[in-house]
């Protein structure tokens, strides 16, 4: 099968795409290595069960331009007709007070259009997200492992000795 007739996603993967979606709705928090687990990866053996994981999920991440390209979710589409009018989304604020008149007093409502500013900012999130803006959440570096230190013990000054 080439490359361009592979489907968007195997059985595997797509069960391990699942198990990381369902974590993600009920608010849980799953590892990698756990989803690959549920989904068949490796399953007597944790580390080749994170590392396929890991694999799996770039995989998919590499593939998802593709997905998107073929349900029609260009990146201009995107930002034109989803994106942008999240950018001005609006709310409906009531306001509910007593107003005294001559005739008595009356309850009058009001609604006002404001800015959905929550709104609007999950908007701006995703856009950020999208376009890969953000920085990475974790750095694997370990300075005293990735880094040789040289220390020039010739530059530093000897001391001298107090004087009593």
């Amino acid at each position: 099968m080439g490359k361009k007739n592979r489907p968007t996603m195997t059985a595997r993967e797509r069960k391990f795409f699942d198990e990381l979606l369902k974590a993600h709705r009920a608010g849980k928090r799953v590892s990698v290595a756990d989803a690959a687990r549920a989904a068949g990866y490796s399953p007597n053996n944790p580390q080749n069960a994170r590392q396929a994981g890991h694999q799996a999920l770039e995989q998919l991440k590499q593939r998802m331009p593709d997905v998107f390209d073929r349900l029609g979710l260009t990146a201009k589409a995107l930002v034109t007709d989803f994106l942008l009018p999240l950018m001005t989304a609006e709310q409906t604020k009531f306001f509910a007070f007593r107003k005294e008149l001559k005739r008595g007093t009356v309850q009058v409502i009001e609604e006002r259009q404001v800015a959905d500013n929550g709104t609007r900012c999950f908007a701006l999130d995703m856009a950020f997200k999208l376009v890969g803006h953000y920085a990475p959440k974790a750095i694997d570096f370990d300075p005293l492992r990735d880094v040789p230190i040289t220390i020039n013990v010739s530059a530093i000054p000897k001391q001298r000795e107090p004087v009593i």
